[in-house]
């Protein structure tokens, strides 16, 4: 099992106090799923955990894994690189997949007709299921995403959800989240966020 242990974890922008001595845990049992209002530090908790940025003070510790944690994302932009394909982008991530393997990962959240297309030529809500699908097929121990679901209707939300747990095998998963639907879907643990003080 692969812990997160956070202890008061402090973190400003210039005179902006983002997260103040915030202490939490998170675990591979099940789905984390961060909820609170914009502006309570989601995203900077997010970033601080993937070591993007750095803490103020205050620790954060990861147990289970006998080296240091390999992450995948999804960011809240896609980051796709928009001229290659959704075949080409999950080929960068993961390239010991064969293409055989990166078309039946694609074909199980995108329609067919748009795996070889450049990525500017798709909808927002396929650009943001190939970000996942990047995700899910990098190796990595803990899998990052926030608002992953933007952008993407109810019948398609939960295809992809039902997606990410299929090929979670045993990750942690930590996602920030406007629904209280998504954790529902995802048998996950509902985490509320306050702003800081």
């Amino acid at each position: 099992m692969t812990v997160i242990s956070i202890e008061h974890l402090c973190k400003s922008y210039d005179s902006l106090k983002v997260l103040d001595h915030l202490s939490l845990e998170f675990s591979s049992v099940s789905p984390c799923c961060l909820m609170g209002p914009s502006g309570t530090g989601k995203t900077t908790l997010l970033r601080l955990i993937m070591g993007l940025e750095h803490p103020d003070s205050g620790t954060i510790r990861f147990s289970g894994l006998d080296r240091s944690p390999r992450f995948s994302a999804v960011f809240q932009e896609d980051r796709l690189c928009e001229s290659f394909s959704p075949v080409e982008n999950i080929r960068l991530a993961a390239g010991r997949l064969s293409q055989e393997k990166i078309l039946k990962e694609l074909s199980s959240i995108l329609p067919a007709e748009s795996l070889n297309r450049p990525v500017f030529t798709l909808s927002g809500g396929m650009k943001r299921r190939t970000a996942i699908c990047r995700a899910m097929v990098s190796s990595s121990d803990i899998v990052i995403m926030d608002e992953p679901f933007t952008g993407l209707d109810e019948e398609t939300k939960r295809q992809t959800i039902n997606y990410i747990k299929s090929r979670l095998n045993g990750r942690l998963l930590l996602l920030s989240t406007h629904q209280e639907e998504d954790v529902f879907l995802l048998g996950g643990n509902r985490i509320l966020l306050n702003a800081a003080p």
